[in-house]
């Protein structure tokens, strides 16, 4: 009885474990579909609940000088960041490449110089030089996202 009443437990956990992931994503998949269509050539974004994904541009060119004020911005993206002002923002499900200096990057969403204010970043891997990561760690006192390659892999 003890053996069948702890398989039973356990696979209630399980179950119960399984329920709270599929739900979690079901939200975050509900939230993407409430984004609003925009054009990504607008110079100011507030109170917006945007995907990423739509600031794509097919010859990879670059976002500049937008300003993001407690926008809501979706991922899963890549994002490549140059002189970046991150104030005050979140980043839940957030990492971090650093890539080598003077290297292009396609492939990802540039934004060049951009302003985000109070946002929530969702599920978004950055592209960061090294000195920039080292800076968002000391200006948020080290709170900054987990890195998934730093760089080192010499040149290949």
């Amino acid at each position: 009885a003890g053996i069948i009443g702890g398989t039973l437990l356990a696979l209630m956990v399980a179950l119960g474990a399984w329920a709270h992931y599929r739900i979690t994503l079901t939200r975050f998949e509900s939230r993407r579909e409430e984004t609003v269509g925009i054009n990504p050539l607008d110079g100011h974004f507030s109170k917006k609940r945007l995907k990423l994904a739509d600031f794509f541009h097919p010859f990879y060119k670059a976002t500049t000088a937008a300003k993001f004020e407690e926008c809501e911005l979706l991922g899963p993206a890549a994002v490549f960041l140059l002189s970046p002002q991150m104030l005050h923002c979140i980043f839940e499900g957030c990492e971090a490449v650093i890539v080598k200096d003077k290297i292009d990057v396609i492939g990802a969403m540039a934004f060049a110089h951009c302003t985000f204010d109070r946002c929530h970043f969702y599920k978004v891997t950055f592209l960061v030089s090294k000195e920039q990561y080292l800076a968002t760690k000391s200006a948020t006192g080290g709170e900054v996202w987990p890195v998934i390659s730093d760089g080192r892999a010499g040149d290949l």
